[in-house]
C-alpha cells in the first residue's frame, strides 16, 4: 500500500537540457543550494511565469522544504526572468537560495537570443536597492507573440525535476499553510 523508499533514487542537483516534445527545458537551472535525499522530504512544486516569481519570497517563508519552480522564458521573457530570480536569490529571504531550484523552458521557436552558462549565471549579481522588478504593467514576449502559456509542460518541468519521491504540486499564487514543511 505504501511506497518502499528504502531503495528510492536521489537525483543529484544538476543542470541539463531537455527536450519535451516542442519545449527546451533547463533543468536546474539555477539550483537550491541544499540538496534532499529522495525520502526526506516533500517537494513543493510550481510554474510560472517570471511576472509572478515575486510569490516565490511568500511560499519559502511558509515551506521550509525544497521547492522546484519551473518558469516560462520564451524569447525576451528570459532576461526578464533571469533578472528577477537573481534578485529573489541575492536580496531576497536566504532561503530562497538554500531550498528553491529554478528550471526555465521555452517553446522551440521562441529560443531566448542568448543563455548564460548556468555557471555564469552563479556568480552575477543584482542591485539590492533598486527593489524587485515590477512587471505589472508590462507587456510579456508571450502577450506579445500571443503564445498560450504551455501549463502542462511547468507543471510537469518542476515535477519531474523534484528530488524527493513525494511532491505537492501547487499554483504559485497558492501558499501552503505555515510550518507545513518546518525549518532545522
Amino acid at each position: 500500500m505504501y511506497p518502499d523508499l528504502r531503495f528510492c533514487a536521489t537525483k543529484p542537483l544538476v543542470t541539463f537540457a531537455q527536450q519535451r516534445g516542442n519545449y527546451t527545458v533547463l533543468e536546474n537551472y539555477i539550483p537550491a543550494g541544499k540538496s534532499f535525499r529522495c525520502h526526506e522530504s516533500i517537494t513543493y512544486t510550481t510554474h510560472s511565469e517570471y511576472s509572478f516569481l515575486h510569490n516565490v519570497d511568500n511560499i519559502v517563508d511558509r515551506w521550509q522544504g525544497p521547492v522546484s519552480v519551473a518558469v516560462y522564458t520564451p524569447g525576451t521573457d528570459f532576461e526578464r526572468a533571469l533578472k528577477t530570480i537573481l534578485y529573489l536569490r541575492n536580496c531576497m529571504s536566504e532561503d530562497i537560495k538554500t531550498y528553491v531550484s529554478f528550471h526555465v523552458f521555452y517553446h522551440k521557436d521562441h529560443k531566448p537570443e542568448k543563455i548564460p552558462l548556468p555557471e555564469d549565471v552563479m556568480s552575477m549579481n543584482s542591485d539590492c536597492s533598486s527593489g524587485l522588478p515590477d512587471w505589472t504593467n508590462v507587456t510579456t514576449y508571450r502577450r506579445q507573440n500571443k503564445l498560450l502559456y504551455p501549463v502542462n509542460v511547468g507543471r510537469n518541468a518542476a515535477r519531474l525535476a523534484a528530488q524527493t519521491y513525494f511532491v505537492f504540486p501547487s499554483d504559485v499564487e497558492l501558499y501552503p499553510s505555515i510550518k507545513v514543511i518546518p525549518g532545522e
